[in-house]
């Protein structure tokens, strides 16, 4: 799996990249730095999956998910994690994904309607996080709104829920 991983040139040269798979073959923490001068390491590899963190700022997950698609996920973390979803065949080549990433909320019974529609309202922009499964072919989908003040924060929260979408062959569902 390892051997797959595309790693982005502008964090990893080739010389990196060995050096990094290197450090995983002899059970040593596979970690180096970057050309931008910040921590690149593998922080989880199995058969076929692995998490990178590239940077302070950015993450990268391979899954595969089959012998035919491989899936990405690529994560910017600023205040707030931004994700995306890409799948590649086994050849690397881009395959079409459409997949429902609306949010979902649930009115908890303590809350206002009044309140809960205010906050529906507030809600018109969502972040997506996505997190592949190591261990099974499911993806997760986090949500945050940017922007909001610690009250509608903290009240978002309460409504707001993550979703966990399972691979079934052709796209998550």
């Amino acid at each position: 799996m390892a051997g797959n991983a595309r790693f982005d040139s502008a964090y990893l040269n080739r010389s990196l990249r060995t050096e990094l798979a290197d450090y995983v073959t002899m059970d040593m923490k596979s970690e180096v730095v970057n050309a931008l001068h910040d921590t690149t390491r593998i922080e989880k590899l199995t058969d076929d999956y692995v998490l990178v963190q590239l940077s302070n700022a950015t993450k990268l997950e391979i899954k595969s998910l089959d012998t035919s698609t491989i899936a990405m996920v690529q994560t910017w973390c600023g205040p707030l994690a931004e994700s995306k979803l890409s799948l590649f065949s086994s050849n690397w080549e881009a395959k079409p994904l459409s997949i429902d990433v609306s949010p979902m909320f649930v009115k908890p019974d303590t809350m206002s309607q009044q309140r809960y529609s205010e906050l529906l309202d507030m809600a018109n922009v969502t972040m997506n996080e996505f997190q592949l499964s190591a261990k099974d072919n499911s993806l997760t989908i986090n949500y945050s709104v940017p922007l909001l003040s610690s009250t509608d924060k903290k009240e978002m929260q309460a409504i707001l829920r993550q979703r966990k979408l399972n691979w079934n062959g052709s796209t998550f569902k």
